[in-house]
């Protein structure tokens, strides 16, 4: 698949409400978070993160180091090594606007970083334990929904929290745009990223790059 770069300009190719993806090429974590979830990858574009656009310069996401936060966008614009795609979320009622979801995100500012949801995502992203298992005739997404089975449970409890897109799918099925029977601090972001339900057709291969 062809990647055009394009500017990124407020208003023509994001907005307020817009999901923001991103993969940062030089980033051993960003490198290893699409090595994980690369087995629901079905496009030739990698992500590794997503955030909520609250404004031109404005995002809400889901840091592991500070848990949910507001910064900017611009530090992804202005990284050479990453790449930014936006999606627009497919808004089924007019009482739900951009500005909705974005005070819909706005309202977890403060919750932790859920890295319990990490651990289980790392389980059967990982290569070696489906290729064990695979040898007994047992699939990948069987072994997905044996651990969230055994550990949905304790998912909020242990640690109340969101991982990025986590946070993105929670807002995502609050405002109606989306519904999943997976939990949501374990959609990925690359399998947020290729799902159809939540989002308007991608139009294009389109990169936002660096102003």
């Amino acid at each position: 698949m062809k990647i055009n770069s394009i500017q990124p300009r407020f208003k023509e190719n994001y907005d307020v409400g817009y999901i923001g993806f991103t993969y940062n090429k030089s980033n051993l974590t960003s490198i290893g978070i699409a090595y994980f979830t690369d087995w629901v990858r079905v496009s030739d574009i990698k992500v590794s993160h997503c955030f909520i656009v609250t404004g031109e310069d404005e995002l809400i996401e889901a840091s592991a180091k500070e848990g949910v936060r507001e910064d900017t966008i611009s530090k992804y614009f202005n990284d050479p090594n990453v790449q930014v795609f936006f999606r627009k979320p497919k808004i089924k009622s007019p009482k739900v606007t951009g500005e909705f979801l974005s005070l819909a995100a706005k309202a977890y500012r403060g919750y932790k970083y859920n890295y319990f949801a990490i651990l289980i995502q790392s389980l059967y992203g990982n290569k070696t334990l489906p290729a064990i298992l695979g040898l007994f005739g047992i699939s990948r997404d069987s072994i997905r929904m044996a651990l969230i089975s055994l550990f949905e449970p304790l998912l909020e409890h242990f640690d109340h929290g969101f991982i990025c897109s986590g946070l993105v799918a929670r807002v995502l099925i609050i405002t109606n745009c989306f519904y999943t029977e997976v939990p949501y601090n374990l959609i990925s972001p690359q399998e947020l990223f290729e799902s159809a339900k939540p989002f308007y057709p991608w139009k294009g291969s389109v990169v936002v790059k660096s102003r």
